[in-house]
């Protein structure tokens, strides 16, 4: 009966390793890649130059004879401002999004501006309504209903 020959120990220890650091390389490379990613986004997304450009929702009106709702806008940081999109939620939870230039048209907001968006073929009265700045998501006012006059 012949032998069949096996790698020895040494081999197999020498093999495990080169495979164990080759994985270790492949992960960390990845890992660091990741790492690069997050951190940008992160530092993208921080809003430092967001900081000076707030705004609030001063008075909602929705008028269920015309569909239309009024919404008084007011910027309130020491920096120019200017309104993204605004998101209404309606009761039947149904979210219509409204973006500036296209469905409605409003400037830019200095400190202190007093400004309305008017949206319409709003089909119901609404829940709650969002109003996002362009840039500066994080600086985002809602309103619930509570606070809406509706005539």
């Amino acid at each position: 009966m012949k032998k069949k020959k096996a790698i020895t120990p040494f081999l197999a220890s020498v093999l495990l390793v080169v495979i164990v650091v080759g994985m270790a390389i492949i992960i960390g490379n990845w890992m660091k890649t990741t790492a690069k990613q997050q951190t940008k986004d992160i530092t993208e997304n921080s809003g430092i130059e967001c900081t000076d450009k707030t705004i609030n929702i001063d008075e909602v009106v929705y008028s269920t004879t015309d569909q239309t709702l009024t919404i008084k806008v007011r910027a309130t940081g020491t920096e120019n401002i200017n309104i993204g999109k605004v998101s209404v939620l309606l009761e039947n939870f149904s979210l219509l999004t409204y973006v500036n230039g296209v469905n409605f048209s409003v400037g830019t907001l200095f400190p202190g501006d007093v400004r309305y968006i008017i949206l319409e073929n709003v089909s119901s009265v609404p829940r709650e309504v969002r109003v996002i700045p362009k840039g500066c998501g994080m600086n985002a006012v809602t309103v619930e209903r509570n606070y809406f006059i509706i005539q």
